[in-house]
């Protein structure tokens, strides 16, 4: 969970449980490094 809280827009809501699903809709612009860099669709 600690990358998504840097990306921008990503909001949590309530506590996380191991049997949770993470859904991600990201569009991704460019590779720089190995770290991609994109856009919340």
């Amino acid at each position: 969970m600690g990358f998504l809280s840097s990306l921008d827009g990503v909001q949590f809501h309530g506590k996380a449980f191991l049997s949770d699903t993470v859904i991600l809709h990201y569009e991704v612009i460019r590779n720089r490094r190995g770290f991609m860099l994109g856009q919340q669709l």
